[in-house]
């Protein structure tokens, strides 16, 4: 799903994926066929391996890394450290994004908290954004996702490139931009000391 959207884009260069688990993407091809085309992309490299051991040790290497993993538990539990999330930033050029699943802020907050609490770390809370967006598949249809990034950097809303997103897009708008980052008052709680959501409200 993730890569058919990045590959819409012409300023997406390359797309380097780690997967875990071969099998997976096997079965992705097999019984999801029209979300697996992507795998074909030139742009497109894929990597069976552990994301903690691949990512151990990387120096400025990525302008993005998405953590698109399952819940922090058992194997992926490693996904979810401050010492993984140092291993991150350490591999994010120094304008790089990090961009992490980071759970339901309606029925696991205080997981939640934790995570941010994870993340900012080594990339300091004030370097942390966090927006919901709407999934009908997920329990209760919102989850979070938190942005990271080596200094302050706001992710501003530059209206002539939402415009150009939006253009290939069924979700993603201006205003949807807007909304997932203005979070409801149960939510900012969550957010760490120094976190700017938190501190602009």
């Amino acid at each position: 799903g993730i890569i058919n959207q990045l590959i819409k884009y012409e300023e997406t260069e390359s797309i380097t994926l780690v997967e875990i688990d071969e099998e997976v993407v096997k079965a992705a091809k097999m019984f999801f066929p029209e979300m697996s085309r992507a795998f074909e992309n030139p742009r497109v490299k894929v990597i069976f391996e552990d994301g903690i051991k691949y990512i151990d040790g990387k120096k400025e290497v990525y302008d993005v890394i998405i953590i698109d993993s399952i819940d922090p538990l058992g194997p992926a539990e490693g996904l979810f450290t401050p010492e993984f999330y140092g291993n991150v930033r350490a591999a994010l050029k120094e304008d790089g994004l990090l961009a992490v699943q980071a759970e339901s802020p309606v029925l696991t907050p205080e997981l939640v908290r934790e995570i941010l609490k994870n993340i900012a770390i080594p990339f300091g809370a004030e370097n942390i954004w966090y927006y919901i967006g709407f999934m009908p598949t997920y329990p209760t249809g919102m989850w979070g996702f938190a942005l990271a990034s080596k200094g302050p950097r706001k992710p501003e809303l530059m209206v002539d490139r939402a415009k150009k997103i939006a253009a290939k897009s069924k979700c993603y708008n201006a205003n949807v931009h807007k909304a997932a980052l203005s979070l409801p008052n149960f939510v900012l709680e969550l957010l760490p000391e120094g976190a700017p959501q938190k501190t602009e409200r």
